[in-house]
């Protein structure tokens, strides 16, 4: 059983609440959390053809996920499975996106930054 990789944004607090969610949600596979502050190794970023760094990532089983898709790829691993299954094939990748980029452009309104020392 390989873990699953998420990069996320650090600093911010929304972020921040989703990756301590995932750590409670996600018990059937391990969670290896990286920031994408520190930044992707160039390894990784080949590995997993990475270029989009403005979005969560979350890698599963050397798949890499952006958005919305990352959200609820790594949600299958929950006990939120069905719904995220149902919401990834009822609600389509474009409106999926343009809600996630909304909320990410917001995301430190809605949850202050997070001042790391």
């Amino acid at each position: 059983m390989s873990k699953i990789i998420i990069f996320y944004d650090e600093v911010c607090g929304l972020c921040d609440r989703f990756i301590r969610l995932s750590l409670k949600l996600v018990k059937s596979r391990p969670l290896e959390i990286r920031s994408l502050q520190q930044g992707l190794l160039n390894q990784d970023k080949q590995q997993y053809g990475l270029i989009d760094l403005n979005s969560i990532v979350v890698i599963i089983d050397g798949q890499s996920y952006l958005r919305s898709n990352a959200i609820l790829e790594l949600y299958k691993y929950t006990i939120l499975k069905y719904p995220a299954i149902i919401a990834q094939y009822l609600i389509p990748l474009t409106i999926r996106d343009y809600i996630y980029n909304l909320v990410a452009q917001n995301r430190y309104q809605i949850c202050q930054r997070i001042k790391k020392q």
